[in-house]
């Protein structure tokens, strides 16, 4: 589950639609991704959804400890990137 602070987060952005008790039973793709084919598991129902792209995110506990001598890291030990750009300090 994610955290209280990503649910708010998530739930407040007009461009996110939840799918509530759903997985994912299918990647359409041919070349690229074009779709998903979604369960419901309440209903069992299957629903086909278009997109363009899959961000997949399994847990929010970074494994970052092995870094900290070389990288400047958050109080929660996410590694800081440069502003503006996805750059570190190494």
């Amino acid at each position: 589950r994610a955290s209280k602070i990503m649910q708010d987060r998530v739930l407040a952005t007009s461009n996110i639609k939840v799918y509530w008790n759903t997985v994912i039973d299918e990647i359409v793709a041919e070349e690229r991704i074009q779709s998903l084919n979604v369960k419901n598991n309440g209903t069992g129902n299957i629903e086909n959804i278009p997109v363009s792209a899959l961000f997949v995110a399994i847990g929010h506990q970074p494994n970052s400890e092995i870094f900290k001598p070389l990288i400047h890291m958050d109080e929660t030990r996410y590694i800081l990137t440069q502003a503006g750009a996805a750059q570190t300090k190494i």
